[in-house]
């Protein structure tokens, strides 16, 4: 499964947060339906996850029963980078909790050029051929892989709450299916973590990088198109 969520906050146009990630949806469905062979993919769009993951966690309690669900990919303002220095901020805690992110993040100068692709162990194997196909798109686009250590389940989220660097990791539709085993992995920009215009009257069309966001789904129908990538 490959979604995104259709709301944004009230007062907000919500172009990167998250126009970008619906629009990456579109696109890959149409990449996906001008192959010879469909891949056995559903995309969605969800509803008010700016209120509880409400849509997805519907969708993760009615998995398809001719088709269950391998793994999902979640895909949260996704078009918004900057390529200055100090561009991209990180979370209290994240050091201690997530060194060889931050450490790949702090090498490149802290600059907000990169797409965080956020997994477990279970979704691993997605997360790493989702990062090679975004370095053989064209423009090229690095990824950080960060790994949220927790298990899937409800233990998971439960540790979340206790931990709050950790809970960042599960601001989006893929938490849902995180807490019901299903494999899953986050695309994002890092939203307030980067992008000043986060839940703004100022995140509009004007702000986003059209030729990154087009490798952004570039990489997503590749990923879509490779029948095991969940698997291992």
């Amino acid at each position: 499964m490959i979604g995104a969520h259709l709301d944004t906050v009230y007062g907000s146009p919500g172009a990167d947060d998250n126009a970008s990630g619906v629009a990456v949806v579109l696109e890959v469905a149409r990449l996906l339906a001008a192959r010879p062979e469909r891949p056995a993919v559903t995309l969605m769009v969800f509803d008010h996850e700016e209120v509880g993951l409400v849509g997805a966690r519907a969708a993760a309690r009615r998995p398809t029963r001719s088709r269950p669900v391998a793994g999902m990919v979640c895909l949260e303002s996704v078009g918004y980078f900057a390529d200055a220095p100090g561009t991209q901020r990180l979370p209290k805690g994240a050091g201690l909790a997530f060194g060889p992110a931050v450490a790949q993040v702090r090498e490149a100068g802290h600059r907000g050029a990169f797409t965080l692709v956020v997994h477990r162990r279970s979704s691993q194997r997605a997360a790493e051929l989702w990062r090679a196909a975004a370095a053989r798109a064209a423009p090229a686009l690095p990824a950080v892989l960060l790994r949220d250590p927790r298990p899937d389940g409800p233990l998971g989220a439960a540790i979340g709450l206790a931990v709050p660097a950790l809970g960042h990791l599960g601001r989006s539709d893929h938490a849902a299916y995180w807490n019901r085993r299903i494999p899953a992995l986050m695309l994002t920009g890092t939203a307030n973590f980067r992008n000043a215009h986060y839940h703004r009257a100022s995140d509009v069309p004007e702000t986003l990088d059209y030729g990154r966001l087009a490798t952004v789904a570039t990489a997503t129908a590749r990923l879509g198109a490779t029948g095991d990538a969940f698997l291992g």
